[in-house]
């Protein structure tokens, strides 16, 4: 089953690699000015209590790419492999199929964002900031999470 391309999709997957891309290239653009070692840990009153050697920097980007890559094979599959935590009626499954797709869409922009905030908290030492940015984001993740399942069990009926 293909499922038709959408813009507000071709919006998230461009803004995805925006995100990806300012997170390889910042670290490069500021590898003179890194100190040595660098934070790479806080506990939750925003102290750094781990440290490590500027190369540490580039973890960030790195699981964040892998994750895209494998939200983005994910996303290629047959959505008939998709594992749905509720049957798809007969006829319904293209618009339950797109609703999902768009929700794991949007999931790999939040977890790429996710990371994209870590790096830049600990690239500019805003280390005070940690919990005001990463908790929340974390929060926006399992909220779409909840309501992008509603939606696609509600276009069942539909």
């Amino acid at each position: 089953m293909k499922l038709s391309r959408t813009i507000p999709r071709l919006v998230l997957e461009i803004l995805c690699l925006i995100a990806l891309l300012v997170q390889l290239l910042l670290p490069l653009l500021l590898w003179s000015r890194l100190p040595d070692p660098m934070p790479t840990h806080f506990n939750t009153a925003g102290e750094a209590d781990g440290w490590g050697s500027r190369w540490t920097v580039f973890m960030f980007p790195g699981f964040s790419l892998l994750l895209w890559l494998i939200m983005s094979f994910t996303t290629r599959l047959n959505p008939k492999f998709w594992s749905m935590p509720f049957s798809v009626p007969y006829g319904r499954e293209i618009p339950v199929y797109s609703a999902v797709k768009t929700l794991l869409v949007t999931l790999k922009l939040e977890v790429v964002a996710l990371f994209a905030a870590m790096e830049l908290l600990i690239l500019f030492n805003g280390a005070r900031f940690f919990n005001a940015v990463c908790w929340p984001v974390m929060g926006l993740v399992f909220v779409t999470l909840a309501v992008g399942l509603y939606v696609a069990w509600r276009r069942r009926f539909r």
